[in-house]
């Protein structure tokens, strides 16, 4: 800081060595800038202070965002799953393959129900509450579509599977929406 004032002390001084300016012209000068307006000093402004959420809002979206990270898990267990059919569709047929996909079906039933049964929802999130519902039913109608797909080989179940996965996506998406609105 103490060169930069040298360096204006002395930029200042040869500009007025180079410029030499006439005795009324320097009283003119300082005429104008003691009759300058100078701005005024304002108060700083107060900051807001951040909306207090309460501990209600924080346990909902807590339970709720575990409760859709369990159904995303349990989700992608059941993809890895299907994943399996592409390259050796006989993988329908085996034991071990029919019961992972069952117990994965589960989980995604599992955690379908406890999305949609959620408990003190606050008043504020009513909304992305039912949105969360709405997953949960339909991520029970993919496991049982799905299930049912696959145990009577029937392809039409097994698309309506592929709209309920679909559904649960949009779903969740607007249940996020909807709490970002009350906690941004």
């Amino acid at each position: 800081m103490r060169y930069l004032n040298a360096l204006v002390l002395s930029i200042c001084f040869a500009l007025v060595v180079s410029c030499p300016l006439s005795q009324a012209a320097i009283q003119t000068a300082i005429a104008e800038t003691s009759t300058a307006e100078l701005p005024t000093i304002t108060k700083t402004p107060q900051i807001s202070p951040t909306p207090r959420i309460s501990p209600e809002i924080i346990s909902y979206i807590s339970t709720m965002n575990a409760q859709e990270k369990s159904l995303e898990d349990a989700l992608d267990k059941v993809q890895s799953y299907i994943d399996q059919i592409g390259p050796n569709t006989s993988v329908i047929l085996d034991k071990n393959w029919q019961t992972g996909i069952a117990i994965a079906l589960a989980g995604v039933k599992f955690n379908g129900d406890a999305l949609s049964h959620a408990d003190n929802v606050p008043p504020q999130l009513d909304i992305a509450d039912r949105w969360f519902k709405m997953a949960g039913n339909e991520a029970q109608s993919l496991a049982d579509n799905l299930s049912t797909g696959i145990d009577n080989f029937d392809t039409e179940k097994m698309n309506a599977s592929q709209e309920n996965a679909i559904n649960i996506a949009r779903y969740l998406s607007n249940a996020n929406d909807e709490m970002n609105k009350v906690v941004p």
